[in-house]
């Protein structure tokens, strides 16, 4: 049995590819090619906590375990249970996808993961995703904005240290792939993978759904600014009135033609490609060679508002405020939510004996 595991990176079309591989499964096992259900879920993040704790397993852990290592711990051996009793029904190939694998390993961390994947097949296939830097921690940046009031350090990001220390500890296994629509086979992450990862191919599947669509640079800001005044010492943690509001904006921008993707400030992009892992090595040692201006070394970027990351419309951003702010009072159960984060962001102020900042 060949055994392909996908690591990921995070923002290189990993949701999609995993609601197209569960969509498909039925299809994928007429042609012998399993894609473990596990509970239900579309991906296999639970695997990634062989791989220990840490930020990453912590947001898992508090997001579907209330913070408790111990139950998180007893359905993480129930998951390889229960993806070693597929591999024993005997499929010619076994995909296991989590984008949570890739920035996680480690060497102290490495021998559990080996030792997992060799008790299912001795043929190992990783496939890493690699998109340019700078355009995946603007995509890193929106979707973390969903849940946070922070941008996240791009310091903490280096794609060619990941990649080497997967080489380094499977060997001759890894394969980089630059992630570019354009450049996909079939310009369909779901196609493109399983072009790589199945013998022959796998014809006939539908392209993957369309998931995790961009916010507006605007739309990042009113996410922030909420969070911050309503949801002090919340960050990773979703709460019905992130949901509420993030619904909103994003209906604000389908339904705005004025809506263009987020772009990043003039000169920033060259500056986030040097330090977010060395661009040479990218491109001699991996092939990953992406288009567009050389990366530019200096000092690090001060990045705390999303104004220090994007260009911002702001007369498109009051109008989104305005518009966001009028179902807060039409739906109660809206209202309810906000209501409910206020309260309680007033009660942890008054406390620190200082008042939110007003909006």
């Amino acid at each position: 049995m060949k055994l392909v595991l996908h690591i990921g990176t995070p923002k290189t079309g990993t949701t999609a590819l995993q609601a197209g591989l569960a969509r498909e499964r039925g299809a994928l096992a007429a042609a012998e090619v399993c894609y473990p259900a596990l509970t239900g879920r579309s991906g296999h993040a639970l695997l990634s906590l062989t791989l220990g704790t840490g930020p990453v397993a912590n947001r898992i852990l508090r997001q579907h375990y209330d913070g408790a290592w111990p139950r998180a711990a007893r359905d993480l051996e129930a998951a390889w249970s229960e993806v070693e009793a597929a591999a024993a029904a005997g499929p010619r190939v076994m995909i296991l996808s989590s984008e949570y694998f890739f920035a996680r390993l480690t060497d102290a961390s490495a021998p559990a993961l080996r030792a997992r994947l060799a008790r299912l097949s001795a043929e190992l296939h990783i496939i890493a995703y690699i998109r340019r830097p700078s355009e995946y921690f603007l995509s890193l940046a929106q979707q973390h904005l969903k849940r946070a009031s922070t941008i996240p350090d791009p310091a903490g990001i280096d794609l060619a240290g990941a990649l080497d220390r997967w080489e380094r500890h499977f060997p001759g296994r890894v394969e980089a792939v630059r992630f570019e629509r354009g450049a996909l086979r079939g310009a369909d992450i779901l196609n493109d993978f399983l072009s790589r990862a199945v013998p022959g191919g796998a014809p006939g599947i539908a392209p993957a759904p369309v998931i995790n669509e961009s916010l507006s640079a605007e739309a990042m800001s009113v996410m922030q600014d909420y969070q911050r005044r309503w949801c002090p010492g919340r960050d990773d943690i979703q709460t019905k009135g992130k949901r509420a509001l993030l619904r909103l904006v994003q209906a604000f921008d389908a339904a705005d033609p004025a809506t263009r993707k987020p772009r990043l400030r003039a000169g920033l992009g060259p500056r986030l490609d040097a330090r977010m892992g060395d661009p040479e090595i990218l491109a001699r040692r991996w092939g990953l060679d992406f288009a567009g201006p050389p990366p530019q070394p200096g000092p690090a970027p001060r990045l705390v508002d999303v104004a220090d990351l994007c260009e911002i419309d702001t007369a498109r951003l009051a109008r989104m405020r305005a518009s966001v702010h009028r179902p807060w009072g039409a739906d109660l159960r809206l209202r309810r939510r906000v209501v409910a984060e206020k309260l309680r962001a007033r009660l942890l102020w008054a406390g620190c004996g200082v008042s939110p900042a007003r909006g």
